[in-house]
């Protein structure tokens, strides 16, 4: 499905939010906005509580973008972060 504000279930139980943009046929990239990115953000989704990820790590990022391929039917991408 493509759009914004797409979630799907990561192996760990984890929940990964989306957005998918672009047309169908171009080149996939996958954009990492960086940690702990803008101090807005915890405004605009309203809690501190949505960054806590217990038994979870910075390094745990390239095991969900390779996740959220899968889920997307990607074989190859580019990473831009």
């Amino acid at each position: 499905m493509r759009g914004i504000a797409q979630r799907f279930g990561l192996p760990d139980g984890c929940r990964l939010g989306y957005d998918d943009y672009g047309p169908p046929d171009g080149v996939p990239l996958i954009l990492l906005h960086g940690t702990p990115s803008s101090r807005c953000g915890w405004y605009v989704f309203g809690s501190t509580d949505l960054a806590a990820r217990p038994g979870r790590c910075i390094v745990d990022w390239p095991a969900d973008a390779a996740a959220l391929a899968d889920h997307l039917g990607i074989e190859r991408f580019a990473v831009l972060g």
